[in-house]
């Protein structure tokens, strides 16, 4: 399953990338098991969605990510076992006591958003973190590791 999991993820960031427009503004989603183990709370007071096509993740996540949407903000989180998008524009907060038993000179210098994504690849539960930046660069973190 794992294979396949890491191919559908960086599949489906590929497939946003190629169709994202001027105004895209990057993207993190956090793809999970158990989310009991990462500190998080939703950027905005309602978690309706209602307003997207839950079906298509893809074209969801491409919608949200422009710099015109609410939502564009925060981590997105992706159940692997459902294969549902769970949660929309989340601010997470890895535990930084993991900072002391990974190496972040292989990441740094970087951004926030990267080093949030980086340190929580660590975090147990969580089976990776996929990153595209505003200038369409992809990477995916898994166990304080770049995959792709």
């Amino acid at each position: 399953m794992t294979h396949s999991v890491d191919r559908l993820i960086h599949n489906s960031l590929k497939e946003i990338c190629k169709k994202c427009k001027e105004d895209f503004s990057g993207l993190a989603i956090v793809c999970y098991e158990d989310l009991s183990h990462l500190p998080y709370i939703s950027l905005h007071k309602e978690q309706s969605f209602t307003d997207f096509d839950l079906k298509n993740i893809n074209e969801t996540l491409l919608r949200i990510s422009t710099y015109s949407s609410a939502y564009h903000d925060g981590f997105h989180f992706y159940d692997i076992n459902s294969k549902k998008l769970t949660h929309i524009s989340q601010f997470i907060s890895p535990p930084l006591e993991s900072v002391a038993y990974v190496n972040i000179e292989n990441i740094i210098p970087c951004g926030a958003r990267e080093m949030t994504a980086y340190l929580t690849s660590s975090i147990q539960g969580i089976f990776c973190v996929g990153l595209i930046s505003a200038n369409k660069t992809i990477k995916v973190f898994k166990n304080n590791s770049i995959v792709k």
